[in-house]
């Protein structure tokens, strides 16, 4: 461990932090898609688990914001712009 500095640890937590988050997200996106029947949109294989990892990976922003709108009700909750909660 004398080999590797600050800045290689933080390099290797990096690594880590970004394999556990595309993980999590992945299951987490592929468990929606299953529960609101929602059919994979470019990779159909595996039930869509390449297209929820793609997904997840490359732009887990955008994953995170289909599943918020998904499961929002803006009937129930209307959106306000400056509030604590958002909603």
């Amino acid at each position: 461990f004398a080999l590797i500095n600050q800045e290689g640890i933080w390099f290797i937590v990096l690594i880590v932090w970004t394999i556990y988050y595309t993980i999590i997200s992945t299951n987490v996106r592929s468990t929606m898609r299953r529960r609101y029947q929602i059919p994979p949109e470019c990779c159909s294989g595996c039930d869509g688990i390449f297209d929820d990892c793609c997904t997840s990976f490359w732009c887990n922003c955008c994953s995170a914001l289909q599943m918020a709108r998904h499961t929002h009700d803006p009937a129930e909750y209307p959106y306000h712009c400056c509030t604590k909660t958002g909603l």
